[in-house]
């Protein structure tokens, strides 16, 4: 039986009294996350739901958006560009000569014969435009002559993998692609001195092999979005921003060669290209001055980097020296040195550099430059606007290659792992 308890009543009617009805409207309706936090997970939401199709449309418009340094190249996320597949252009040299420019799907330029795979021996040459030859016919390129029968070649398969302006780091991640295709066991690493000797902390378009961990790095190598803004924050400049000037750099706007014949009469455009390799901005830091130690040691960490990952594939590496043109050609070379007023020692300290690294490691190296400033006409090695290699430079570069694979032949891969017989 229920008894009435008058405390109980004065206690309800005291709660009554303090009842306001806009609580009737939120009872059993109590927010399951505080109002902040709400806010938080509609953006994430957002976000998760609005970036992949904003990278699609980044993707979609890449051509426009992320431009690679011409016509012949693609955007890649992670090797900065390739060479984009099919016939991408037809090319008319200094010399007159029409010359196609093909890609295949591996990002490299194309060969008319087929790519070896599976081979008991490959050679794989690793370089930038003074390798891919896109000046000239294929067949006429280094590594197509070091591939042809003895005495001109080494009678092995040879993949030319270099890609125009491709610097050691872009290399270092194309011998990743690369290797499990066609199983290299001789790797040649041609090391251009006018731009591969560089601050690969600052001035190379992708990340050096020892900061490639984390995800702002995989983003950075797999998100175009990330690309995109990564060159919205440098202002859209170009996929490559040319190293600043840290010193040491003379302004040649106003000055007019005197080894350039019919210097006057050229172009615009042609005369700013020879200025251009006279000022050397990327050559003459490494030269003398500050930067040239910290340039000279990040070079060589990347090809301590390159020389292990070319040795886990169980691959011998080789590295071939490229010289400046203005080293080579006597008027040109000093010229350039008055310009600079440099001596000799400094006109050829990367070439010491490299040479010097490849000794205390126990690397087989050969250094054109030798055998170009031997040559009776060094002009003849190098187009006199363009300044790459000529048929005549891709043909000596070549003959260099052959007597350094037969120097080399019984080195050993690094870590001393065995290839296993096809």
């Amino acid at each position: 039986m229920l008894r009435f308890s008058p405390s109980i009543s004065v206690r309800a009617v005291s709660r009554l009294r303090h009842f306001e009805p806009r609580n009737v409207a939120t009872l059993g309706h109590r927010p399951l996350l505080p109002r902040r936090a709400h806010r938080w997970l509609l953006l994430a939401t957002g976000v998760f739901i609005g970036l992949p199709g904003i990278e699609g449309v980044v993707r979609l418009s890449a051509p426009w958006v992320l431009p690679a340094p011409n016509q012949d190249l693609r955007f890649d996320p992670q090797l900065g560009w390739q060479e984009r597949p099919g016939l991408t252009s037809v090319r008319v040299n200094e010399a007159g000569q029409r010359v196609s420019v093909e890609g295949s799907s591996l990002g490299i330029r194309r060969s008319p014969r087929a790519q070896p795979s599976g081979a008991a021996h490959t050679v794989l040459v690793l370089g930038d435009s003074f390798t891919a030859g896109t000046q000239l016919p294929f067949a006429d390129s280094w590594p197509a002559r070091l591939g042809q029968e003895p005495p001109d070649g080494v009678g092995v398969p040879v993949v030319n993998a270099g890609v125009d302006g491709y610097d050691l780091a872009q290399e270092y991640l194309l011998f990743q692609r690369l290797a499990p295709v066609f199983g290299p066991d001789r790797v040649i690493v041609a090391v251009n001195v006018g731009n591969d000797i560089m601050d690969y902390e600052r001035d190379s378009v992708v990340l050096p092999p020892w900061r490639r961990s984390g995800i702002a790095a995989w983003a950075r190598e797999h998100l175009y979005l990330a690309a995109l803004l990564s060159r919205a924050k440098h202002g859209w400049i170009a996929p490559r921003p040319p190293p600043a000037a840290r010193g040491g750099e003379v302004q040649t706007s106003a000055w007019v060669p005197e080894s350039v014949p019919a210097f006057g009469s050229l172009s615009e455009t042609q005369r700013q290209n020879v200025l251009r390799q006279f000022a050397s901005p990327e050559l003459l830091p490494i030269l003398r001055g500050p930067e040239a130690s910290r340039r000279v040691s990040l070079t060589e960490r990347v090809l301590d980097e390159l020389r292990a990952e070319i040795g886990s594939h169980c691959a011998t590496m080789s590295i071939l020296i490229m010289p400046y043109k203005q080293q080579i050609v006597p008027e040109q070379r000093r010229e350039w040195m008055r310009l600079h007023d440099l001596s000799t020692s400094e006109t050829f300290r990367p070439q010491e550099e490299i040479g010097d690294w490849c000794r205390r490691r126990g690397i087989a190296y050969a250094d054109a430059t030798e055998a170009m400033l031997q040559e009776a006409d060094p002009n003849a090695l190098f187009w006199p606007i363009d300044g790459h290699l000529t048929s005549a430079g891709h043909r000596l570069v070549a003959r260099v290659a052959v007597r350094l694979l037969e120097e080399s032949s019984s080195s050993s891969p690094t870590g001393g792992c065995h290839r296993a017989s096809p």
